[in-house]
């Protein structure tokens, strides 16, 4: 499997009319740290949403992942009966509740 980034873009929040805007991005050359809110030099105006388009290539490679993921946790629970499942799926249902 091969993912080729043909670009990376970023921008700043600039006036837009009457509001804010990030919208404006331009293809960013070299190396881009990535962080806990994006890539760096990069801006949101309105954090509570953000878009990801995939190319046809990459919603490919992500079917793929997911095919692999599905696959392994078949492999997981081949030599589980019902009840053991059903523990399994109790045990990581309450992992994810907080505390």
């Amino acid at each position: 499997m091969q993912v080729v980034i043909e670009a990376v873009l970023t921008g700043r929040v600039a006036p837009l009319g009457t509001a804010t805007s990030a919208i404006a991005k331009a293809p960013v050359g070299g190396s881009v740290a990535v962080g806990p809110f994006g890539l760096a030099g990069d801006e949101q105006a309105d954090r509570r949403a953000w878009q990801v388009r995939l190319t046809e290539a990459g919603a490919a490679s992500i079917d793929e992942m997911a095919d692999a993921h599905r696959g392994w946790i078949e492999a997981m629970f081949a030599n589980l009966d019902d009840a053991q499942i059903a523990a399994a799926i109790a045990t990581l249902t309450a992992l994810r509740k907080p505390a």
